[in-house]
């Protein structure tokens, strides 16, 4: 049977987000006819956290929870990307087995990390949902690869519009933000689109 998992940010011992995992794992086994016999929530009020930092916590699961791992969250360097096209790819569901993932991040050379586009259009960072700014518009593929619960959340406020991005369409924008449930949605953090390389 195959194995999923979500990453879920706790702060101040508070996990976040946790409608949006809910869902996505609900939606990940009924995928797969499969019906979760656990709740998240209240796994999460079983484990312990640390109040005084930001950590990560790591679910693997199927139909019931396999494990969890609780580490102390600190963010990778991200200020340039490389575009990788990658066609044949398919991350729809949060795999534990990320090694095609793992494989395109190696092609990143001197970049922080890859943009992977399929058939042309902007899809994810390897770890992260892209956003893309233009003026006061904060735009991310309609097409990712995996739709992360940040996104989710950002789109359902109307803080994010989802649209198709082809790779020419880049130089359209201002800069671009990673999103994903541990780095939450940070525009002030804003990186040059110049910092994207094409080669």
């Amino acid at each position: 049977m195959s194995l999923w998992f979500e990453t879920i940010r706790i702060d101040s011992g508070m996990p976040q987000n946790i409608k949006w995992h809910q869902s996505r794992m609900n939606s990940t086994l009924s995928r797969h006819n499969l019906i979760a016999e656990f709740d998240l929530k209240e796994y999460l009020e079983s484990l312990e956290f640390d109040s005084g930092i930001i950590q990560r916590c790591r679910i693997d699961y199927n139909q019931r929870i396999a494990g969890d791992l609780i580490l102390p969250y600190a963010p990778l360097p991200l200020g340039s990307l490389r575009i990788v096209e990658a066609d044949a790819i398919n991350y729809t569901y949060k795999n534990v087995d990320r090694r095609a993932l793992d494989n395109l991040r190696h092609k990143r050379k001197s970049s922080d990390d890859v943009l992977i586009a399929i058939n042309k259009r902007i899809a994810d960072i390897s770890y992260a949902n892209i956003v893309f700014q233009r003026g006061n518009h904060f735009i991310s593929p309609a097409t990712p690869l995996l739709r992360g619960t940040q996104l989710s959340l950002l789109v359902e406020r109307g803080q994010v519009q989802l649209q198709e991005i082809f790779i020419p369409d880049l130089k359209y924008f201002d800069g671009w933000i990673p999103v994903n449930a541990l780095l939450g949605f940070c525009p002030e953090n804003l990186r040059p689109i110049n910092s994207i390389s094409f080669t």
